[in-house]
C-alpha cells in the first residue's frame, strides 16, 4: 500500500515540476490556473490527476480533442517509479525525494530551454555532502584521481561546446550522493540512451542531455 501511495505522491511532483519550468518565464505557477497548451481552456481537478487523466483522456484534451504532449505522461510515469523505490517518511527517503525533484526540475528546464538556473544546484549539492549515501570519506586516492580524470574531461569537452556544463555538475553530484561507481554507470547508461535516441532521431538542433542523465538515474536507483 506505501508503495502505491509513494508512486501517487511522485507523480504529484513529477506534475508539479512540470508546472513549474513550463511558467517560469511568465507567470506565477501558485496563483494562475492550469490550461490546454492547445486552447487555453481552463482544466478541471480531474483533467490534472496524473497519469490517470491522460489515460482516462486517451492523451487528448478534454475540450479541443487536440493531443496532450506524452512527455508529460513519460515524466509523471518516471517520477512515480522513482519515488515508489523509497520511504518518502524516513531522513533517507525525504533526502533522496529532495535529491531527484531538484535533479528532474533542473532536467525539464534543459529540455525546454537548453539551460537551468545555476541556484537550483545549492540543495542537491547541500544534500550529496550532508547526506551522501555513499563511503566517500573512505574513497581510496585511486578513486578520487580517475573521478578528478573524468570531470577535468567532461570540462575540457564543456569548452569545446560537446557537453554541457550543468551535465558535469550534476554527474559530480551523484558520485558524491550516489558514489563513483553509481555515477559512472549513470553516465554509461545516459551515453546509450542517448545515442539510441540520436539514431532514430537525427536532427541538427542540439539535444539536452541531462534528460537522459536523470532516466538513467531512475532506473539504476
Amino acid at each position: 500500500m506505501m508503495i502505491f501511495f509513494n508512486f501517487f505522491m511522485g507523480t504529484i511532483l513529477g506534475s508539479h515540476a512540470l508546472v513549474v519550468v513550463e511558467r517560469n518565464y511568465n507567470k506565477s505557477f501558485v496563483n494562475s490556473f492550469s490550461r490546454c497548451d492547445t486552447c487555453h481552456y481552463p482544466l478541471t481537478l480531474l483533467d490534472q490527476i496524473p497519469i490517470f487523466s491522460y489515460l482516462l483522456k486517451r492523451g487528448k484534451c478534454s475540450h479541443c480533442k487536440e493531443p496532450i504532449s506524452p512527455f508529460i505522461f513519460f515524466i509523471e510515469l518516471l517520477s512515480g517509479l522513482y519515488f515508489s523505490k523509497i520511504f518518502l517518511f524516513s531522513q533517507t527517503g525525504f533526502s533522496s525525494g529532495t535529491f531527484l525533484f531538484f535533479f528532474l526540475v533542473c532536467a525539464l528546464f534543459d529540455y525546454y530551454f537548453l539551460e537551468f538556473e545555476t541556484i537550483l544546484l545549492l540543495v542537491p549539492f547541500t544534500i550529496s555532502l550532508t547526506a551522501s549515501e555513499s563511503s566517500i570519506h573512505f574513497y581510496s586516492a585511486a578513486n578520487w584521481l580517475l573521478l578528478l580524470i573524468l570531470v577535468l574531461l567532461m570540462f575540457y569537452m564543456n569548452l569545446k561546446g560537446k557537453f554541457g556544463t550543468g551535465d558535469t555538475l550534476f554527474f559530480i553530484l551523484i558520485s558524491l550522493y550516489k558514489g563513483q561507481i553509481f555515477g559512472l554507470h549513470t553516465l554509461l547508461l545516459s551515453s546509450i540512451l542517448f545515442l539510441i535516441f540520436y539514431f532514430f532521431n537525427r536532427q541538427k538542433d542540439p539535444l539536452p542531455f541531462l534528460p537522459f542523465m536523470l532516466t538513467s538515474y531512475v532506473l539504476l536507483y
